[in-house]
């Protein structure tokens, strides 16, 4: 028996009026700082995860607004970042690294044992923020996990008429197939 091919849907990306939501996040503690910071980074520069825990500090050229990533297979790629994520990086490591939390990675765990993040840290502020962000607007998905917004960035990099090959580069795709299945 020939089974019939399943098409295949996009996956789910969030709106910019989602992403401006959840991403409106009130700077009242030093975690929040870092939670911003964090978020901007990897919706702005369409970081995997993986990326961003592995963040150095010496990875941040903050005077011409670009960060060195390590991607998968330890292929390196530079990616620029907005002038308003280099004032955010710069309040985090200000305020977050001031109270004496200082490490070689961006982000270390609140506790201060000076590690690195784990992936599920990073999943599950991004689940407390989404959570937060659908008590006052519903139409945000049930489930928002890191991956959406490095594909709602590299969707919003398409829509706006940025070339599938650049947007292969910003990723750190090696072929440009896996972008054009994915994202656009």
């Amino acid at each position: 028996i020939i089974m019939p091919k399943q098409s295949k849907s996009l996956p789910t990306v969030l709106s910019i009026e989602e992403v401006l939501n959840l991403l409106d996040i009130p700077l009242n503690t030093p975690q929040d700082y870092r939670n911003k910071a964090m978020l901007e980074l990897m919706y702005g520069c369409g970081l995997r995860v993986s990326e961003l825990i592995n963040l150095e500090m010496n990875d941040i050229d903050i005077t011409n607004c670009l960060i060195r990533i390590l991607g998968k297979g330890s292929k390196e790629r530079i990616v620029p970042i907005s002038e308003n994520t280099v004032l955010l990086i710069q309040n985090y490591i200000r305020i977050y690294h001031a109270s004496g939390r200082s490490s070689p990675f961006i982000y270390t765990i609140i506790n201060g044992r000076k590690n690195r993040m784990s992936e599920r840290n990073i999943e599950r502020i991004l689940e407390k923020y989404g959570d937060i962000v659908r008590k006052i607007y519903s139409d945000i998905p049930a489930r928002i996990h890191p991956h959406m917004l490095r594909r709602t960035r590299a969707t919003g990099w398409y829509r706006d008429g940025v070339p599938i090959e650049t947007i292969a580069v910003l990723l750190g795709h090696s072929n440009i197939q896996t972008t054009r299945k994915s994202y656009a």
